[in-house]
């Protein structure tokens, strides 16, 4: 590490940073160095390291000792960087309580409906659930156990059935109605288990109770079933919002430019072809002999940076602006954490 140089390493692809730090005691020496070093680190790459930090963080799932951050964060003192951690804390912090009850929900649900649904009795949940699993068990709720639920009270036609109850006068239908809702309500009994109906606060009633009910009163204890049960479907999609609202906003808060972070064209040794991945390699040399060039009759020899906007332009494959290339450039000074 004696020959190490954090600005020239900052110079690197981000993306082959984060790669470099993908074992998680490499990142903590790493942080270790950092905040050994804290003073040579230029102001201009500060932003950038924090948010290389902040994006490792989220890669390891914050199961990191605090130790070294704590002492990462006491070292920012400018108030743009500090409100940066603050903001991707609050974020954060608020993600995982999110994510706790929506992984919660999620047990709920599946329990409640694996036996009635071939797709998810071939999930194993015993094996961690990643990112691609859970959004797949998603979609099978979303899309086709909500309306497995939903059956149960025709609100796949809208809300028919339950108007037809309240509507009905005739004592005989009234009977065809509640033979229906006690059919019904033994299904989804078979669904939500007695402790779940507890916990919802919906009253437990046999079936002799039920039939001495009002038929009114039988109508309503129905739609309270609907309503309480119903409403863990509306909190798993509340929850997923949320989820997808917090991940956007980190996501926007630690998005990375590194164009942006460049002192100069020449911030290393070599220019990092990495950087300029949108051009062509025709362009990336026109971008170094701007910065090169030593000829007084040349456009741009006093004003290297003049007209850089016109070789982003000039490509030709605007469809490739979010890929990296090769990073095999950075300085002679690059060593390892």
């Amino acid at each position: 590490m004696n020959d190490f140089n954090i600005n020239n390493y900052l110079t690197k692809n981000y993306l082959i940073i984060l790669e470099d730090l993908s074992n998680k005691k490499k990142f903590i020496k790493f942080i270790e160095y950092i905040n050994n070093n804290f003073n040579e680190i230029k102001v201009s790459k500060l932003e950038l390291l924090i948010k290389i930090i902040l994006k490792k963080i989220i890669d390891f799932e914050g199961k990191l000792n605090n130790t070294e951050f704590n002492k990462f964060y006491n070292n920012i003192t400018d108030e743009d960087n500090k409100e940066l951690i603050n903001n991707f804390i609050k974020f954060y912090d608020n993600l995982e309580i999110v994510n706790k009850n929506y992984k919660l929900v999620i047990f709920i649900l599946t329990k409640s409906f694996k036996e009635s649904n071939i797709k998810l009795r071939e999930i194993d949940f015993c094996k961690k659930l990643d990112n691609e699993l859970l959004e797949k068990i998603d979609c099978l709720i979303e899309f086709e156990i909500y309306k497995h639920f939903n059956s149960f009270f025709d609100l796949n036609l809208n809300r028919v059935f339950f108007k037809r109850l309240k509507e009905c006068k005739d004592n005989n239908i009234m009977i065809i109605y509640t033979n229906e809702m006690i059919s019904r309500l033994i299904g989804l009994r078979k669904l939500f288990s007695l402790e779940l109906i507890e916990i919802l606060d919906i009253k437990k009633i046999t079936i002799d109770d039920f039939y001495k009910l009002e038929y009114l009163e039988r109508v309503n204890y129905f739609l309270n079933f609907y309503n309480k049960t119903n409403n863990i479907f509306k909190i798993f999609l509340k929850l997923i919002s949320f989820k997808k609202k917090f991940i956007l906003r980190i996501n926007d808060l630690i998005e990375i430019s590194q164009l942006d972070y460049l002192d100069s064209l020449t911030d290393s040794d070599d220019i990092n072809p990495g950087f300029f991945c949108i051009l062509d390699q025709n362009e990336i040399n026109e971008v170094k002999n701007l910065s090169g060039s030593s000829s007084d009759e040349e456009e741009y020899v006093d004003t290297p940076y003049c007209d850089i906007s016109d070789i982003f332009i000039k490509s030709h494959n605007p469809d490739n602006e979010e890929s990296f290339g090769d990073s095999n450039s950075s300085s002679e000074s690059d060593g390892e954490t």
